[in-house]
C-alpha cells in the first residue's frame, strides 16, 4: 500500500497539477523540491513542465499518496487539452510554452487572475495556461503573465515566501482585490468565451463555421497566418484596426500583450465569415500559398481555394558547370574540358548581366 502523506490537501477545481503539488509542499512546510525529492527519491519533478505530465505510474503513485482517483489528478493535468489541442514533443499550440531552466521559468507560461488569488485560498487554474485566455474565466478580470511589482515570471512553486500567491523573486502578494490590467475587446473575450465551451464539449457552441476540435485548428492556423511581421499591419489596417507592433516568435511564447494584438485580429477576421475573411485577405496581399504550411480544417480549406494562387519560388538546383557531360570530358580531355568551362563561365555571366 502507498504511504500517504501525513496532511491531506483538497484539490481545487480546475487547478493545475503544480499547482497542488506546491500547495501540498507549503502545507507541510517543506520547499516543493525538497518535498518532491522526499517521497520520490531520484525523480526529476520541478525541472520540466509538470503540468504536461502523462506518466501514469508516476501519476497513479501521487494519487495514493494525496487520497485522490487518478482521474482526478490526470485531470488537472494539460494532458487532456493537449490531445484536443493537437500536440508534439515541443510548444503544444494554444497552451503557454513554459521555457523550463533547471528549476525555474524563463517564459511567462503562468497567468494570474490578480482578484481570484486575492479571494479565498489561493491556487492556479489550469485555464490560466492556455495562450487564447486573456481574462478570467471565473471573474472576467484580466490575466496578468507577470508579477504586478517587479514584471518576474510567475513560477510557485519557486516562493521563498511558501505561498502560490507570493512571487519568488521580490517576495510581494500577487493578489489584488482592485488590479489594473490590459482592457479585452469584446471580440477576444468572446472568441475565449466560445473556444473554452468549445473545449468542455458544450453541444452546438462553433467559433466561426467550425465545431470541436477543428475550431482549434483553425484559430491556430489563423493565428499563424496573422502574425506574420509582413501580414500584421496589412491585415489590421484592412480590418479598420489600430496599427500595432508586437515581438517576433511563436505564439505561445508570446506575453499577454502581443497575444492580445493577435487574438483581436483573429476575432475580427472570423466576424461575418467568410465575408470578412475574404475582403481582409485580398487586401492583406494573401494568396493559398500564404496557408500553405498551417492546418486547414473543414470550411478553411474550401475557402482558402477561392483565393489567388499566389507565385512559387523555383528552387530546383540547374548545374551550370558540373552536369555529366562535362564531368566526363574532365577525364578524358582536360584542354577541351578547361575551353568549354570557360565558355560556360563567361555565359552565365553574360545571363546575370
Amino acid at each position: 500500500m502507498t504511504p500517504r502523506w501525513p496532511l491531506q490537501i483538497a484539490a481545487r477545481e480546475d487547478e493545475l497539477l503544480s499547482s497542488y503539488l506546491a500547495r501540498a509542499a507549503y502545507r507541510h512546510r517543506l520547499a516543493p523540491s525538497v518535498f518532491a525529492a522526499l517521497w520520490w527519491p531520484g525523480r526529476a519533478v520541478w525541472n520540466r513542465d509538470l503540468d504536461r505530465c502523462d506518466d501514469t505510474t508516476w501519476l497513479t503513485d501521487l494519487a495514493g499518496r494525496a487520497d485522490l482517483s487518478l482521474e482526478r489528478v490526470q485531470a488537472m493535468t494539460l494532458a487532456a487539452p493537449r490531445r484536443r489541442f493537437g500536440r508534439g514533443s515541443g510548444d503544444t499550440p494554444l497552451i503557454l510554452s513554459a521555457g523550463i531552466f533547471h528549476r525555474t521559468r524563463v517564459r511567462h507560461a503562468v497567468q494570474i487572475c490578480p482578484r481570484c488569488l486575492a479571494d479565498g485560498e489561493p491556487y492556479v487554474r489550469r485555464a490560466w495556461r492556455y495562450s487564447f485566455v486573456l481574462a478570467c474565466p471565473s471573474c472576467a478580470t484580466p490575466l496578468l503573465d507577470a508579477c504586478p511589482h517587479c514584471r518576474e515570471p510567475v513560477v510557485p512553486h519557486r516562493s521563498y515566501r511558501w505561498r502560490v500567491d507570493a512571487c519568488h523573486a521580490c517576495g510581494l502578494a500577487l493578489g489584488q482585490r482592485d488590479p489594473r490590467g490590459l482592457p479585452i475587446p469584446a471580440a477576444v473575450h468572446d472568441l475565449q468565451i466560445r473556444l473554452l465551451a468549445v473545449l468542455a464539449n458544450d453541444p452546438g457552441t462553433t467559433v466561426g463555421p467550425w465545431e470541436g476540435n477543428d475550431a482549434f485548428s483553425a484559430v491556430r492556423a489563423l493565428v499563424t497566418v496573422a502574425r506574420h511581421p509582413d501580414v500584421l499591419p496589412a491585415l489590421r489596417a484592412a480590418l479598420e484596426l489600430d496599427a500595432a507592433a508586437i515581438s517576433a516568435g511563436r505564439f505561445e511564447r508570446m506575453r499577454a500583450g502581443d497575444r492580445l494584438v493577435i487574438l483581436e485580429t483573429v476575432a475580427t477576421w472570423l466576424d461575418d465569415w467568410p465575408n470578412r475573411f475574404f475582403v481582409a485577405a485580398g487586401q492583406a496581399g494573401l494568396t493559398q500559398r500564404s496557408f500553405r504550411k498551417v492546418a486547414q480544417p473543414g470550411d478553411l480549406a474550401l475557402q482558402i481555394l477561392r483565393l489567388p494562387e499566389g507565385f512559387a519560388r523555383d528552387r530546383t538546383f540547374v548545374p551550370v558547370l558540373q552536369d555529366r557531360a562535362l564531368k566526363r570530358l574532365r577525364r578524358q580531355n582536360r584542354a577541351g574540358y578547361r575551353r568549354v568551362r570557360a565558355t560556360r563561365l563567361l555565359a552565365a555571366t553574360d545571363q546575370r548581366r
